[in-house]
């Protein structure tokens, strides 16, 4: 945790970090400011607990954005982060986060750019973050990760027969004031561009082409470099059948010299139902740990309550055992005052350290309107690692968040809740973290 003494907190409020809401609006200008107060109550068990990290706290939030959006532009910027005071010995304060981000979008009938920046700093003491640089989630003793980002895309000929699109990405995260050799910097870049000619009413012909890196620094860091190029066609068999097939080429190149590169393919078929589809897929790539070939099958249904979609299927990569699959997902409206959701996927993938996992997600959530002025939510969440050739890096991890806000006033509202997670790990002890809040929050919000 980064630590300010008292008679700094005026200079660590006016350093507070740009953050910006996202710049989906209604058409017109608007400033949003939202200030909150809030208490914690906090509890943990396994790892490095220091000094500070539990007991009970205070943060002050501070989120300030604007945006501007009218009929073919979009722009959005602003500020946030969070003040911690702990009532130690030293009456100690400290910037628990710092969050920034910018987006623009200018769009035409046949095109369209949008460019979005982001910056975000935030504590890790004795924390489990998920990486959004690997997708996974990584257990931190102590420390402070910052990381920085900036995506574009730009889309041409978006009715046109021909067609289109160049999309960039790129992030670093960096870590300080931490011991921990496994949190090591990182840089994750990709570039994907694709060209699409349509034919006639029926056949649609595609290129496309990637690029991908992603690099660790330090002199155990692994890196791997991904190239990819395919061509591919659809054609509209029937007024409600589909079908896809193309052909690509990849080369993948890795710290170690695991060197592959080989050709791919993929086929799908959609037929389209009174009340949605059913998809049908098979593919074939190259990874680092040799060809993975994989197959699904898919229903998607839609209701006057909501939507459901499952698709199962198989995924085999190199020498490593079949491996099922599943994605599935439920939006279900119980009533006018409550909803429900349910996200399932289980999916073969390359991790950070180029070894091949099965990773399994689940996602619940609930939200009920218990007055006009009050509202309950739940969530709850479930990831599981699990690194085929090896037990030592399988992990779990489980969060769970209750909170109930209430209306107190205009644009006052009152919010309570509890925050639960638990890490369970091969080589590591199991770690649980509780936290109890209250906060106080008010928006002020401004539109000419």
């Amino acid at each position: 945790m980064t630590r300010i003494p008292a008679s700094a907190v005026a200079l660590a409020a006016l350093a507070i970090s740009w953050s910006v809401s996202a710049v989906r609006a209604d058409p017109g200008f608007e400033a949003r400011l939202t200030l909150s107060q809030g208490l914690k109550s906090i509890e943990k068990s396994g790892g490095t607990i220091e000094p500070g990290d539990e007991g009970f706290r205070s943060t002050t939030a501070l989120d300030f954005g604007l945006t501007s959006v009218t009929s073919y532009q979009r722009f959005g910027i602003g500020v946030g982060a969070d003040l911690d005071y702990i009532p130690d010995a030293a009456d100690t304060f400290s910037t628990s986060r710092e969050v920034a981000n910018l987006g623009y979008e200018i769009q035409s009938r046949q095109s369209q750019f949008n460019i979005d920046l982001g910056y975000r700093s935030v504590d890790i003491e004795d924390s489990v973050f998920l990486d959004e640089l690997t997708g996974e989630d990584v257990i931190a003793d102590d420390g402070r990760r910052e990381i920085v980002s900036i995506s574009s895309a730009l889309l041409m000929g978006r009715e046109a027969p021909l067609s289109f699109s160049l999309r960039q990405q790129q992030s670093e995260s960096r870590y300080t004031d931490t011991t921990d050799p496994d949190l090591r910097d990182s840089t994750s870049r990709s570039v994907a561009a694709e060209l699409g000619l349509r034919v006639s009413p029926l056949v649609t012909l595609k290129a496309d082409a990637s690029w991908s890196d992603y690099d660790q620094d330090g002199p155990d860091g692994n890196w791997r470099t991904t190239r990819r190029a395919g061509l591919g066609a659809s054609y509209q068999l029937s007024p409600i059948t589909a079908l896809s097939a193309g052909i690509n080429y990849s080369t993948n190149r890795t710290d170690d010299q695991d060197d592959s590169d080989g050709l791919g393919y993929s086929l799908g078929l959609r037929q389209a139902r009174p009340n949605g589809t059913v998809d049908l897929s098979l593919s074939s790539f190259e990874t680092v740990n040799g060809t993975r070939s994989e197959f699904s099958l898919g229903r998607s249904l839609d209701f006057s309550w909501g939507v459901a979609s499952l698709a199962v299927g198989a995924s085999k990569t190199g020498g490593f055992e079949a491996q099922p699959t599943i994605n599935g997902r439920i939006d279900y409206t119980l009533d006018k005052l409550s909803s429900f959701n349910l996200a399932l996927s289980q999916a073969a993938v390359t991790g950070s350290e180029n070894e091949e996992t099965i990773r399994t997600q689940l996602s619940v959530g609930y939200s009920r309107e218990m007055t006009p002025r009050s509202r309950l939510t739940g969530k709850l969440q479930l990831s599981d690692r699990d690194v085929l050739g090896s037990t030592s890096e399988d992990q779990s991890v489980l969060r769970a968040d209750l909170a109930y806000a209430h209306e107190i006033g205009q644009d006052w509202n009152l919010v309570s809740g509890y925050e639960y997670s638990r890490t369970d790990r091969e080589i590591l002890e199991d770690r649980k973290s509780s936290t109890l809040f209250l906060k106080l929050e008010k928006t002020f919000a401004y539109r000419p």
